[in-house]
């Protein structure tokens, strides 16, 4: 499964299917910080990906 995390590849070995809010505790990385995309779409936290999707995780920015 390809997962990048603002463009960048990120070293990860996901090899079943599982929720996205489990690949993201496997990350370290908080829910409310990342838009997740899988292929091209944005999916949410209860959704199911698996090792054939292509995954990317964009940090959501805010300030003024």
């Amino acid at each position: 499964m390809p997962i990048t995390l603002d463009g960048d590849p990120l070293k990860c070995a996901i090899k079943r299917e599982m929720k996205v809010s489990e690949l993201l505790s496997t990350l370290g990385i908080s829910r409310e910080v990342v838009i997740v995309k899988s292929n091209g779409k944005i999916i949410t936290e209860f959704d199911t990906i698996s090792p054939r999707d292509k995954i990317e995780l964009i940090r959501v920015s805010t300030g003024g």
